[in-house]
Parts: C-alpha cells; structure tokens; sequence
C-alpha cells in the first residue's frame, strides 16, 4: 500500500506540470514514463528521476502487435528496448522446426536493453502469444538517455542487476532437482494471479525435460488439487501447496 501511494504522489506531482496541453499527448507520456521507470527501477529511486520524466516520456513509442508477431529475431543488432504494457511474450532459440522456449515476458518486463547497450546479436527472438502493446525506444534515443541522464541510467542498471540476480537464481534453483520441484519453482515464478498461460510444450522446454515427463508431473499436481490443466494454460488451485513442493 505504501509502495502505491508513493507512486501515486509521484506521478500526480509530475503530471500537474503537464496540463494545459492540446490532448494532453504530454501527460500521457509521462504517465507512460513513470511506469516505466516503476517497472525497472523501485520505490526508493522513483523520486530521484521525477524531474527526468518528461525526458524518457519523450522518446516513447507505442507499438502494438498481433498474437504470433516477431518482435525482434535471434542474432538481431540493437533492438532497441521494448517494454511490454499488455499481453505475453515467449523467448526462443531454434528453428521454426526445432524451437526452444527459454523464457517469457509479462506485463512490466524489459528486454533487448542489454543487447542494445553492449552493441551484440540478441540470443533469442521474441515472438508475442497474445495480443501485445509495448512502449518502445530506439536504440540511438536509449543510449542517449544513459549518456546524458544520470538518474535514468542509474536506475536501469538496477533493472539489468534485478534480472541477472533473478536468471542467476533460477538457474541454481533448477539444478539437481527432480522433475516435480523443477516444475514447481518454473510454474511460480511464471505465476500472475494463479493462472499460466503457457503450453506443456514450453513448460517442458523451459525446464529441459521431455513433454511426457512434463505431462505426467502435471496429472500427479492435478491429482493433488494443486492445480487444473487447460488448454495452453495452467491454473493454480493450492500456491501453498504448489510452494511446499518447490521447497523441496
């Protein structure tokens, strides 16, 4: 609650140095702008880059895309930064007839910075499984913004500590574990709101284990109560549960 009023305060403070534009095309920039910078950063730095909002505000693109769109491909040069607003993207390596699903993006994640910022091929495309709206910025504008704004490049450095410290975790979390608490953990850090939306087949490929092994695990978890199997989707009926076996 206190992380939501301090957001609040913030945005509503910057915002009334915006009105009074035509179609308040401004606010809406910063708006878009303080989220963004809530998403990458925490409550402690949001106060430090107020006054840099209307700067990253002014660089934003808003893109939308349809569910099965290439977002940007493997082995593709400066990205440029998306950051998505709506919708679920997976991250793959592969071909069209051999992929491997080695992530996913949800609302409020961050990718192709890191590529963007050290000049390299991404490792992975980006396809959308839904129907997707991203705030979006160019690569030359992004490296600017690190270049000529202190606070914003402090505060996404943060972002890319947060999500290496996190693929860090997973990884070790993964290791020398049986199939069951390896699915565990994968479902709940994928979890938002107790519901998955995600295929066996993915599951499988993020956790590097067959899709009848996957499968089966998932009957034993629907035996239990944890959880209900849908169509490319997983609900969760017991996160205690759930949570207990990850413990394991």
């Amino acid at each position: 609650m206190e992380e939501k009023n301090f957001f609040g305060d913030l945005l509503r403070e910057t915002l009334s140095r915006s009105r009074g534009e035509v179609g308040g095309a401004r606010s809406s920039r910063i708006a878009a702008a303080a989220w963004i910078a809530r998403c990458v950063g925490n409550v402690d730095s949001l106060g430090s880059i107020k006054e840099d909002l209307p700067r990253l505000g002014k660089v934003l693109k808003i893109k939308t895309m349809d569910r099965g769109t290439l977002v940007f491909g493997e082995g593709q040069n400066n990205p440029g930064v998306w950051i998505l607003r709506e919708g679920i993207v997976h991250l793959q390596i592969g071909s069209a007839k051999d992929t491997e699903i080695v992530g996913s993006i949800r609302s409020g994640g961050v990718d192709g910075d890191i590529a963007t910022i050290l000049s390299m091929p991404t490792a992975y495309s980006a396809w959308t499984v839904e129907d997707c709206k991203f705030y979006y910025i160019e690569p030359t504008d992004f490296i600017d913004l690190l270049d000529n704004e202190p606070d914003i490049a402090r505060l996404w450095m943060t972002s890319v500590a947060k999500r290496l410290v996190s693929s860090q975790s997973r990884v070790v979390a993964l290791l020398g574990s049986n199939i069951e608490v390896q699915l565990a953990r994968l479902l709940l850090s994928e979890n938002s709101n107790n519901y998955i939306s995600i295929s066996q087949g993915a599951l499988a490929a993020m956790v590097g284990a067959q899709r009848s092994s996957v499968n089966r695990a998932l009957k034993e978890f629907q035996r239990r109560g944890i959880l209900e199997v849908e169509y490319r989707s997983i609900k969760i009926s017991n996160p205690e549960m759930l949570q207990s076996v990850a413990d394991l």
